[in-house]
């Protein structure tokens, strides 16, 4: 059972929320070239990126609308896309949801 947190945040989504910001802190650890898994990463990003707002506006579910809208607003943070990108690469469990939520979002557009 998980507890809550403050305002809809449950305490699984607090610690992952303060892993994102830990390591949008850390910023590039190296400099060799990406792997397989940042690759897909930075695709995604690159592909979700590319939609119009008025497609998102499109979206007849307010639940979905809002997802869509939120996401895309968080590409624009480069310090969010970098910390995503790092627990993308670096934790297998965030690669599978990761993976789920993304295919999920561009069923939606």
């Amino acid at each position: 059972m998980m507890r809550r947190r403050g305002p809809g945040l449950s305490l699984g989504a607090a610690q992952l929320l303060g892993l994102l910001c830990g390591a949008a802190a850390l910023g590039p650890t190296t400099t060799k070239a990406p792997s397989k898994n940042m690759r897909k990463f930075e695709s995604m990003v690159e592909r979700f990126g590319a939609h119009e707002t008025a497609t998102f506006n499109a979206v007849e579910s307010p639940r979905k609308r809002l997802l869509l809208k939120s996401a895309a607003a968080a590409l624009e943070d480069d310090a969010i896309v970098r910390a995503v990108g790092v627990v993308y690469e670096d934790i297998a469990p965030a690669r599978i949801a990761g993976d789920l939520i993304f295919r999920k979002l561009e069923s939606s557009v």
